[in-house]
């Protein structure tokens, strides 16, 4: 189902001979995800840090990904290793959209998390999760995998890029303070 790559590791200015395999996550991965998440999390509460948290208990994140996650039938979460070391995870789901007045009915997988760890960045790690996650949607029958990314992930975006994707939607926001809050009231 999914391959095992031979590849010359160009990583830290050695070169060697690494193998890289993409595998089905089970229950027992949940620590592994929790650990590999922290990464991009951390990115985000870097960036926006009134919305997203900091990763400040594993366990919590741990109980997330086993009971949200790997709980649910609908996920596929697939971790990718390099000489038996988990270098990433991604995790999608087929998201069926039923038709109304306004939409035909459609389907397509939605990739919610992605994240390679820093050190195995630009090594074929993401591209290979990618690659799982359009298995999945070839496997389905399903010709469109779709994501969403925030505006300030400028490598994720010209990571999506190269593999093909393409803006579609753009999602917007307006914030503003409140005249109370600001002291002009």
């Amino acid at each position: 189902m999914f391959g095992v790559w031979r590849r010359l590791w160009a990583g830290q200015h050695k070169q060697k001979d690494v193998v890289m395999h993409v595998r089905m996550a089970t229950m027992d991965d949940a620590r592994t995800l929790a650990e590999l998440n922290r990464d991009v999390q951390q990115l985000h509460a870097d960036a926006l840090p009134e919305i997203y948290k900091p990763v400040a208990d594993l366990t919590l994140v741990t109980e997330d990904f086993r009971s949200r996650i790997l709980g649910d039938p609908a996920w596929r979460t697939y971790i990718v290793e390099v000489d038996g070391d988990p270098a990433g995870y991604a995790c999608a789901r087929v998201m069926r959209r039923p038709e109304h007045v306004y939409v035909y009915e459609h389907e397509y997988i939605y990739l919610d998390q992605i994240s390679v760890r820093p050190a195995y960045r630009n090594s074929g790690c993401g591209r290979a999760l990618m690659d799982a996650v359009r298995e999945m949607a070839q496997a389905a029958g399903i010709r469109r995998v779709a994501l969403d990314t925030m505006a300030f992930n400028t490598g994720a975006i010209m990571f999506y890029e190269r593999l093909g994707f393409q803006m579609y939607k753009h999602t917007m926001h307006l914030e503003w303070q409140d005249e109370r809050e600001a002291g002009t009231v």
